[in-house]
Formats: C-alpha cells, structure tokens, sequence
C-alpha cells in the first residue's frame, strides 16, 4: 500500500481504493475523479458535514462510497504503531498547543492550517495529563496518557498490559513536570 500527499499523484494509476483521511468537499471530489471505474471511497476524515457527489458519476461509475470510524482493533494495533514510531518507521505529526492559545488553534483548524494533530495540556494530575485532541474535542477523554514520542516503548507497554485508562497520546514536545 502507498500513501499519497497530492491526488494528482496517483490519478494515472486509477486505483481501486482510496482513504480519505481529510473529509472535506475538494478531498473528496477530488478522490471520485480519482477512483477507477468501480472503485471505492473511503471517507475517515470529518472535515465537512456534506460530501459533493454527482449521483451520475456514482451510478455511472459503478463507485462505492463508505465511511469508516478507524479500526475496530485499536488495543491490538496501537502498540504496533508505537513500536513503528520508536523504531522511527513512521512519526506522528503533532503540536502541542499552549492551553492560552485554543482560540487561534481553532482558527487554524477551520482555516485548514493544521497537518496532523493539535494537543494541548489543560492540566496535571500527578503522573495523568488531561489532553485535548482538538480534532476531537467532542469526545474528549479525561483519563490520557501523555508520553514524550522518545518514550514510545514505554507506551507500548502500557498499552499492552493495560495501564492506561483511556488514551495514549505521543507528542514531541517536552513532557511538563507535575
């Protein structure tokens, strides 16, 4: 499987299947002229609460549309990605946030300025952080772990045995002292 930045990319391949993690109006118009001739569209990005699809080129095309919450799997495959990050396989694209500063964040949400995540930390409570997802400040989890992405091993280890209530989150900026 091969990830892609630009769509403009991948348009003389026609492939089969493409996962739009974005979500928003031009990333998935842009995926239907993309997509082969019966072809699926994964949408998992919530960047826009209507999708632009012609029913004529979804029925013409024979195309699938799905939309997907993520994996189902998520305690069994977190501590394989947090070993991809240690290993330096893959890295995160986080910021972290000054909790003073969540107005702009937001803007720059809305504005489309952000690639990644955007995190920030409200507070401590000894070695528990309380960590905003701003992506997901609708489903916030109070009960997140917050590691430096050096510690992902450590991560993965909690993970695996079950030590943390909630959410791991990695982030690259330096860890706060409780």
């Amino acid at each position: 499987m091969d990830c892609f930045t630009d769509l403009e990319q991948i348009a003389p391949l026609g492939p089969d299947v493409i996962v739009d993690f974005v979500g928003t109006r031009s990333t998935i118009s842009k995926s239907f002229e993309v997509v082969k001739y019966r072809g699926t569209v994964v949408v998992r990005g919530l960047g826009s609460d209507a999708a632009p699809v012609s029913v004529i080129e979804l029925v013409l095309g024979a195309m699938t549309l799905k939309g997907s919450l993520g994996s189902g799997n998520k305690p069994r495959e977190l501590p394989g990605i947090f070993e991809m990050i240690a290993a330096g396989t893959i890295t995160p694209h986080t910021s972290l946030v000054d909790f003073a500063d969540l107005n702009a964040a937001y803007r720059r949400l809305a504005n489309g300025d952000v690639q990644g995540r955007l995190v920030t930390v409200c507070g401590t409570r000894s070695d528990q952080r309380v960590v905003i997802d701003l992506a997901r400040a609708d489903r916030l989890h109070i009960e997140t772990q917050l590691y430096a992405l050096d510690d992902a091993a450590r991560a993965c280890s909690d993970l695996r045995r079950r030590r943390v209530n909630g959410r791991a989150v990695l982030t690259s900026a330096p860890r706060p002292r409780p």
